[in-house]
């Protein structure tokens, strides 16, 4: 926690210098968003140094993910969770006008900011909003990188994640399937990363009543988690679980 305190406190100071460069107001910026202040911004973009406003709009994204990271370590729904969503909202949102204003709508970096939307949304409980955000993402993921890009493959685990979230079970199954498939082919058999991703096809299967096919997942799952954390691993002890409870 202390770590991310010290982040905040140094983008904080960060974020500051750059706005008395260019002479706006995170306040501003929070209290005002909409479309004349967007427009604002985008005069503002053409005034200034193009690295100042990269930087700016990095920062922007830096602090939005350190708020997202103090959101995710305390209680959920508590008013300080919400308080740290509803900044890292902002933040992300004026990253992303920023980089719209230098780069336009489709440059590779308006993925990360749109995932970074969605997560947020997530949180806030508006699934909806976070597929729009993911859709988005993934358009630009592909364009920029190809369809076996591993931001691609990452893009589709969340999509499946928030399908799940929103009763499409079956939808949610090829975006599992797509991120196992990209992962294996970039990362190989014993990578972590792999190991997380099949097991959320195999929960997705599982609640498709598809259980063999669930076990063969859970336990390849399980496999890798032993090897990178030992047989004592809590996730592989997990998910050897679930591959017996398929069985039953």
């Amino acid at each position: 926690m202390k770590d991310y305190d010290q982040a905040l406190e140094e983008l904080g100071r960060a974020l500051k210098l750059q706005e008395d460069l260019q002479g706006t107001s995170i306040l501003e910026s929070a209290a005002n968003f909409s479309g004349s202040f967007m427009q604002t911004h985008m005069l503002f973009a053409d005034e200034i140094e193009a690295q100042i406003a990269d930087d700016l709009s990095d920062t922007c994204f830096h602090l939005a993910e350190a708020h997202c990271a103090l959101a995710t370590a305390g209680e959920a729904k508590s008013s300080s969770t919400l308080e740290q969503l509803a900044t890292a909202l902002v933040m992300y949102k004026r990253s992303r006008e920023i980089t719209i204003c230098r780069f336009g709508n489709s440059h590779p970096k308006m993925s990360m900011v749109h995932n970074g939307l969605a997560h947020v949304y997530k949180a806030l409980g508006k699934p909806e909003e976070a597929f729009k955000e993911l859709d988005q993402a993934m358009c630009i993921a592909v364009a920029s990188h190809g369809e076996t890009h591993l931001d691609v493959a990452t893009i589709s685990n969340d999509m499946g994640v928030i399908l799940q979230d929103l009763g499409r079970e079956l939808e949610a199954l090829p975006n599992f399937e797509r991120c196992v498939e990209i992962e294996t082919a970039l990362k190989g058999e014993g990578d972590p990363d792999l190991a997380v991703s099949k097991y959320n096809l195999a929960l997705c299967l599982q609640n498709l009543g598809r259980k063999d096919e669930a076990r063969e997942q859970f336990l390849a799952s399980a496999a890798i988690f032993c090897t990178v954390g030992g047989e004592d691993d809590e996730d592989a002890v997990d998910a050897l679980q679930r591959a017996q409870d398929c069985e039953e």
